[in-house]
């Protein structure tokens, strides 16, 4: 019990006590489908004796999340609005740093995070979401002493099923997708990007999601001004990916969401 109290106390969950809003989904995905985001359901299984049965539970069992949740008021001329940040956390492939990486075969990939930058002004809402998560590859850093575990890679043949689960979940889920690869060259992530960029090279996906390296660390210690080729790169991404917009309920544009699954180290 006292392990979940500590839990539960992180400050890592969040929920939402107005039963129209679902904390689990974006606001696109709200608007057109009303069922949770079992992703990022963290107390599903509470929830799931009650719906096998048919009870209505919206007004009394809450929806939990793991992340973190930042809420600001702005201004803008007369106007008062609203922004949020939300960062959800999937409970598909849990576990600390160094001790789960990589993917499952299934497809689900340590670590993965949704994303959402939320607008309100008056009636109007408008989202824009980004997605990260580790390499989706079979890949682990056995050891105990933080900083210099190695990078223990399964055959290459092996990540393949994986690899094409995980990215055709992403098209299917987000649409429009570019991988942005952040790894650098040092020992180990070197490895990781090698196997990361063949890998996607040898997918049947790889026509249609596009593979960007951006080496961060060594790209700033060049030029600070380094950060603008890849702004150059993403900006016709973000343009034709644009933004959900809705007023007064009504849809005014949708997106295929800002797909950028920052596959850092």
């Amino acid at each position: 019990m006292f392990q979940l109290q500590r839990l539960l106390s992180s400050g890592t969950f969040y929920y939402s006590s107005n039963p129209r809003y679902d904390i689990t989904s974006c606001s696109q995905r709200r608007s057109a489908d009303k069922s949770s985001d079992a992703r990022f359901f963290w107390n599903r299984a509470l929830h799931f004796p009650f719906e096998r049965f048919g009870i209505e539970k919206s007004q009394w069992l809450l929806k939990c999340m793991a992340g973190s949740v930042l809420v600001r008021t702005v201004y803008v001329g007369h106007l008062t609005g609203r922004v949020a940040l939300l960062s959800r956390l999937s409970c598909e492939r849990v576990g600390t740093r160094f001790n789960v990486r990589g993917t499952n075969s299934l497809g689900c990939v340590a670590n993965f995070v949704e994303t959402e930058q939320v607008i309100v002004f008056d009636e109007s809402e408008c989202s824009l979401v980004q997605v990260r998560g580790s390499v989706p590859l079979f890949w682990e850093q056995p050891g105990v002493q933080v900083g210099s575990h190695k990078v223990k890679l399964r055959a290459f043949e092996a990540s393949g099923s994986a690899y094409y689960r995980h990215m055709s979940r992403l098209t299917s889920t987000y649409g429009k997708t570019t991988v942005v690869n952040l790894l650098g060259r040092k020992e180990g992530e070197r490895v990781l990007a090698d196997a990361f960029r063949t890998q996607h090279k040898s997918s049947k996906l790889s026509a249609t999601v596009d593979f960007i390296d951006f080496d961060y660390h060594y790209q700033m210690k060049i030029s600070k001004d380094s950060l603008s080729y890849l702004i150059k790169k993403l900006a016709p991404i973000v343009e034709s990916n644009a933004f959900y917009l809705a007023t007064e309920g009504n849809v005014k544009r949708y997106a295929a969401c800002l797909n950028l699954p920052l596959l850092a180290f």
